[in-house]
């Protein structure tokens, strides 16, 4: 096991036009934005996820370069 980083990075988004993107492409987000509209909280949520990238955004060009920090195992059989 080892400690890992992966970055979401866009040199020609800033992060509020990534989350956009995320929106749009990443199932996990669409997952998010689907039950946020049925719970009428769509707003709330994209407000809180654009705070979020800015708040780890650590470009400052305008571009976006977020760091995930994830655990990558390995298995050998």
């Amino acid at each position: 096991m080892d400690k890992d980083t992966f970055y979401f990075l866009s040199r020609d988004k800033g992060p509020a036009q990534l989350i956009e993107s995320f929106k749009r492409f990443y199932g996990p987000t669409m997952i998010a934005y689907d039950a946020a509209q049925q719970s009428g909280r769509v707003e709330e949520l994209h407000t809180q996820l654009v705070e979020l990238a800015i708040a780890q955004n650590k470009a400052t060009d305008g571009s976006t370069s977020i760091p995930a920090m994830f655990l990558r195992v390995t298995v050998r059989l």
